[in-house]
């Protein structure tokens, strides 16, 4: 009886590992997008988001930085919005906004505007870009300022 017990112990530990040990490989294959800022001097580690939309007059370009961990009083998302003419590579988008969207300490949603003080957006061969930006609040009673904002393996596609 102890010696069963013992051969199934040693077998689920021998199936965990074996688990463990591909999922370390298959995320070390993994391309995943990365992005940070700073608020107010305040780091903020993110997961992107990039949401693509063809219209008429423009192609527009929605890069989403949202906090992780997630604030207590609910998501805190960078919104950098750029368009470009149809037909136009990926190359041609231009920043058109910046918007800070968190809820406030009394869980209130708040958009916050910012004037761009800088910004680069690169593409690369590979369809992958990069960029950085920052900027200072145009809100009125805001007087924030997005510093250090970089973001690295996004996907235009």
């Amino acid at each position: 009886m102890k010696l069963r017990l013992f051969a199934i112990s040693l077998t689920t530990v021998t199936l965990l590992l074996s688990m463990l040990g591909c999922s370390k490989k298959d995320d070390a294959t993994l391309i995943s997008a990365t992005g940070s800022y700073k608020l107010d001097n305040v780091t903020k580690n993110c997961k992107v988001a990039v949401y693509i939309r063809d219209a008429a007059s423009n192609t527009q370009l929605t890069i989403s930085l949202s906090t992780v961990p997630e604030p207590q009083n609910g998501p805190e998302v960078v919104q950098l919005f750029y368009t470009k003419l149809p037909g136009q590579p990926n190359t041609s988008y231009s920043l058109v906004s910046t918007t800070l969207v968190a809820n406030n300490s009394a869980f209130v949603t708040i958009a916050t505007s910012y004037a761009t003080t800088h910004t680069l957006l690169t593409v690369g061969s590979n369809g992958l870009c990069r960029g950085t930006f920052g900027g200072a609040s145009i809100t009125f009673g805001n007087n924030s300022v997005i510093s250090d904002g970089v973001f690295d393996n996004v996907t235009l596609q």
